[in-house]
């Protein structure tokens, strides 16, 4: 049995979609948990029409406490053999339990990876859907398989996320991993960082089983994510370097490849916290030096590819700590970003065009 956790928040929109397409699967014997994570609308009353017409279906009720808390529920009062996780705006192939489960079963794998398609919602309400396939396929050894993160930079879904995948419940169970309910950035790829140190091995899928939905207009974070972006960005990259160490393969181009991401990584957030009225407020200040004592971010400054003067200049002046010098800089690099958004094209392709 496959036990699919669906975690609902507000998801009344897309709802029918995601559970049509579910119990649609041509692999019959799964149990589908949806954790109603404290809706505040249609949804819980959507999930218990379901639960009355399917015997297959449970419904978990719980006050909110974010995506990760619902997965969590849903982990608890799982009873399948296999653990899959399924948002409840997006919606699955009818083949993809089947052939997940044959893939682990096949290969005697704890994890099965599959390619996906990507979504886009468009104006007037058709769909676009480009599907995004691996370079490579087939059973690995966990070590190899992320020794390939290399070659799957491109394609971090496939490194983090929990929804192309398909777990064996025994090896979660043994593992210990939880997702982490203090973050609301990252659950996933850091459950499955922690995950891939437990495992044996891993078999890759390249066909596109699930459908990861865009909805037109909602790509932005919310102000608490940007908020929360230094330490999520800190507990990321702390992880992901950890996955490495752990299979002695940081070194090399990989480990210059990966310090230039997390600088670059930093780096947006050093410019989300400095995007203020007020750039030298006390508050953007603070914010600015805690960075000096995060050993992630400093240990990357040396791996920064310095591409023009304004990339040399914040990296200067990040290395020698001269915060009121770096909040005013990084206002401005931010002002001229919005500058440049607003030009017409001719007059931005000339901008770009003088920058080289």
């Amino acid at each position: 049995m496959i036990s699919i956790i669906v975690p609902v928040y507000n998801g009344e929109k897309y709802l029918d979609r995601c559970l049509n397409a579910i119990l649609r699967q041509t692999y019959r014997d799964i149990e589908i948990l949806l954790v109603d994570d404290g809706s505040k609308d249609a949804s819980f009353d959507i999930c218990r029409r379901y639960e009355k017409a399917d015997h297959r279906v449970r419904v978990i009720h719980r006050d909110n406490g974010g995506v990760s808390a619902a997965r969590n529920a849903g982990l608890d009062n799982a009873v399948g053999q296999y653990i899959q996780f399924v948002d409840a705006d997006d919606y699955l192939e009818p083949d993809c339990c089947r052939t997940l489960v044959e893939a682990i079963e096949e290969s005697g794998c704890d994890m099965a990876v599959s390619a996906f398609n990507n979504v886009y919602e468009q104006p007037g309400g058709e769909l676009k859907t480009i599907p995004i396939k691996l370079p490579i396929a087939g059973r690995f050894e966990t070590a190899a398989y992320v020794r390939q993160f290399d070659v799957l930079q491109g394609f971090s879904p496939f490194i983090g996320g929990v929804w192309n995948k398909m777990y064996r419940r025994e090896a979660l169970q043994a593992s210990g991993v939880r997702f982490r309910e203090d973050i609301s950035l990252h659950e996933d790829s850091i459950f499955n960082f922690r995950f891939y140190r437990h495992t044996a091995s891993i078999c890759v899928v390249n066909q596109c089983l699930y459908n990861y939905f865009h909805e037109l207009g909602n790509m932005s974070l919310s102000r608490k994510k940007q908020r929360e972006l230094h330490r999520l960005t800190h507990l990321f990259y702390s992880e992901y370097k950890m996955l490495f160490k752990a299979y002695d393969a940081y070194s090399g181009c990989r480990l210059l490849h990966t310090e230039e991401n997390c600088y670059r990584a930093y780096l947006v957030c050093l410019l989300s916290s400095a995007d203020r009225r007020n750039p030298l407020s006390h508050a953007v200040l603070n914010e600015l030096k805690a960075y000096y004592s995060d050993a992630v971010f400093m240990a990357s400054l040396p791996y920064a590819q310095l591409k023009n003067h304004t990339d040399k200049w914040l990296n200067f002046l990040i290395a020698r700590r001269r915060t009121v010098l770096l909040a005013l800089s990084l206002y401005l690099t931010n002002a001229w970003h919005r500058f440049g958004a607003r030009l017409p094209d001719h007059r931005l392709a000339e901008k770009r065009m003088n920058e080289h």
